[in-house]
């Protein structure tokens, strides 16, 4: 028992580096605003720059400072004096504004965004972060990522008229800022010239996923009595920066972990709002952090529309994604945010980085997929570099070949992860193939099942209380999980990277396990049935970080793990008696190679082949060996059931505790692997 809490901890143990950023509770605050100079500050509120006065009193070396600030205080920096014409920004606002209140829905329709670019528009309800609580987000959105106007194909997605010129002179602006904002990250930074702008040479084409994204959010009075929205629930964004124009009703909000409150970001006339994204965070080593925000409704909503447009900035499909400087400890311990896009192709997950999922929702430093928020790719073919010493023959051009270390470093593939979905899929053959042999009683051999009519009644009621405590350690770790999930001082605890927390949910969770299976068993209420409770609400407040995946995805996974528990249960109880029990040498094995893969994938991340291949191990091999497991312990329980004396105490909590780890081990793994698929979600 206490080796599989050891598999669990194991298996989620090191996604406690980077996750906590989105485990925030959602506490409302009155406090916050921005400052009128250009270097004022104070707890709470953005910084603003005036990139102007700054780079008359000090030139770029200050501005870059004054911005470096305001990322390192909120992750934000309000820019005024940027250089963007009024006129610019009251055009595009004001067309926009005319789009989307005045085209005809089924206009909108016809200029639906496409599947291959990031062009369009995108009705209200088409992108929802808030599946949880009965939330909406009540927004729509016309992107614009291609502005090459000598291929039309890319441009069928847009309305026609001054509003693409518009928005295109628009995007000249800003792309120009952002490059500016790139070169002045470079010198807060301290690295090499060029270097950041240069992985950002192809935005405005397909081969980037840079994209301008105008929003509207309508005014709230035109919804359904009765519905609880949102404008846009709590994220990060996962480029390497935004550019955020807003019109005057607000509602955004950005977390401050310093002050654990929301920071209402009031606008400012005039002014772009830029923050950074998870990529500027792996772009400098974890020096910088991508912050929370929200859009929430304001008292005004109940009139007034809210309008904003963002400029989401992408380094090139091609650009492999790694720091530039800062802690590099910190990046190989850590599953790297673009793996993200390894697992869902298009759509942003919507609740992510749960604690205990993150590895599940991560894999590689290179990002693949491109999608809207996550554009990047592995290059087409490898890179090869050759020193200037070396031939440059037809013949030298091919790869030197690689050391095994080398191959064990590299950026990691799909090679792994399709073997264990492979191997997942001929295990649920297997699985399929015995239930449909020993359930339409094929097999000469007699079972539990056929016994079960000849056990006398202590037989039955042992077996009957063993899976009474089965459920309800189900219910209280299900309970814990949620009260847990709802505490901010629970959750902040969980989120923490330190290895204190890390050994002390360990010891947490083996401690309570056996003080539960050390206390002798009596029927009633009494101090084994509260230590039972202590184990198994521990558990809950564990994976309680599972409830950010949201209703939907967990949902799904309990209907999984309940049929794939149910399968195996009446496999087990119509196979042999013995048919399983031999298995006990091999799944110990099995298990020590499972929580090893799990151990090492706390210090080689998935962002390599070896740390892919030791992932895919610990997620695919634990899901089949605690399916294994599963079969095992059904039979021994049935077995200790009909073989213990009648004068023998049985111990139902004991035995009810093997059945209850192989489920939330298959649990977690199931709901891993169900959190692929994702939703986008974009402010």
């Amino acid at each position: 028992m206490g080796s599989r809490s050891k598999v669990l901890f194991a298996f989620y143990g090191h996604a406690l580096n980077q996750c906590s950023k989105q485990m925030r509770c959602t506490v409302l605050s009155s406090s916050g605003f921005f400052k009128t100079s250009s270097y004022s500050t104070s707890s709470g509120g953005v910084r603003v720059v005036d990139l102007k006065k700054c780079e008359k009193e000090g030139g770029d070396a200050a501005t870059a400072r004054a911005i470096d600030t305001g990322f390192r205080e909120l992750g934000f920096a309000c820019l005024t004096n940027h250089g963007i014409p009024p006129h610019v920004l009251e055009n595009a606002f004001v067309q926009c504004k005319e789009f989307f209140e005045n085209t005809p829905t089924e206009q909108k329709q016809l200029f639906s965004r496409s599947a291959d670019v990031i062009q369009g528009y995108s009705s209200i309800g088409q992108e929802d972060l808030t599946e949880k609580d009965g939330l909406r987000e009540f927004k729509e959105s016309l992107d614009f990522q291609v502005f090459d106007t000598s291929d039309p194909k890319h441009l069928i997605n847009i309305p026609d008229g001054g509003l693409f010129l518009t928005m295109k002179e628009l995007r000249d602006h800003l792309h120009t800022l952002a490059l500016k904002l790139l070169g002045l990250l470079e010198i807060s930074l301290q690295v090499e010239p060029n270097v950041l702008i240069s992985k950002h040479s192809l935005c405005g084409t397909t081969e980037n996923a840079t994209a301008l994204r105008s929003l509207f959010y309508p005014a709230v009075e035109k919804l359904p009595v009765g519905e609880k929205l949102i404008r846009c629930a709590p994220h990060s964004d996962y480029g390497t920066m935004t550019l955020l124009l807003q019109d005057d009703e607000g509602g955004l909000e950005i977390w401050c972990d310093r002050t654990q409150q929301w920071v209402p970001a009031h606008p400012v006339q005039g002014s772009v709002l830029v923050n950074i994204g998870d990529l500027t965070e792996i772009w400098c080593g974890g020096t910088l952090k991508a912050t929370q925000h929200r859009v929430l409704i304001t008292p005004s909503a109940v009139k007034s529309p809210r309008q904003s447009i963002a400029y989401f900035v992408h380094p090139d499909r091609s650009v492999v994604v790694q720091p530039l400087t800062g802690d590099l400890d910190w990046y190989q311990s850590l599953e790297s945010l673009p793996f993200f896009c390894l697992v869902e192709l298009r759509l942003r997950l919507a609740m992510l980085s749960a604690r205990l999922v993150l590895q599940g929702l991560k894999a590689s430093p290179v990002l693949k997929a491109p999608s809207y928020l996550r554009g990047h790719a592995l290059p087409g073919r490898p890179q090869i570099r050759v020193y200037s010493e070396q031939s440059r023959g037809q013949f030298s051009r091919r790869a030197q070949s690689k050391t095994l270390k080398e191959r064990a470093m590299a950026p990691a593939g799909e090679g792994a992860f399709q073997a264990g979905q492979m191997a997942l899929a001929a295990g649920s053959g297997i699985g399929l193939a015995a239930l449909a042999y020993y359930g339409l009683g094929l097999s000469k051999s007699v079972g539990a099942a056929d016994r079960a009519q000849l056990w006398p009644e202590y037989v039955k009621e042992r077996i009957q209380t063993t899976y009474m405590y089965f459920g309800g350690s189900l219910i209280f770790t299900g309970g814990a999980a949620v009260a847990a999930f709802r505490s901010p001082t629970l959750m902040n605890l969980m989120a923490g990277n330190s290895w204190m927390v890390i050994l002390g949910t360990m010891a947490a969770m083996i401690g309570t396990s056996i003080l539960c299976q050390s206390i002798p068993y009596t029927p009633g209420v009494g101090p084994k049935q509260m230590a039972w409770m202590l184990h198994t609400s521990t558990i809950g407040v564990v994976i309680a970080p599972l409830c950010i995946l949201g209703g939907p995805i967990l949902t799904r996974a309990a209907l999984y793990t309940a049929g794939v528990v149910g399968g195996l249960s009446v496999i087990a109880a119509c196979a042999p008696s013995d048919k399983f029990l031999s298995w006990g040498g091999p799944m110990a094995i099995g298990l020590g190679v499972v929580f090893a893969a799990s151990l090492g994938s706390m210090f080689l991340p998935p962002t390599t082949a070896l740390g892919a291949g030791l992932y895919s191990i610990s997620l695919y091999g634990g899901l089949l060996l605690f399916s294994a497991f599963l079969l095992y312990d059904t039979q021994k329980i049935i077995m200790r059931a009909e073989t213990l004396p009648p004068n023998v105490t049985y111990d139902p909590v004991n035995n009810s505790m093997s059945i209850y780890m192989d489920t939330i081990n298959i649990f977690i793994r199931i709901a891993t692997i169900l959190a692929g698929g994702g939703s986008n979600r974009k402010r």
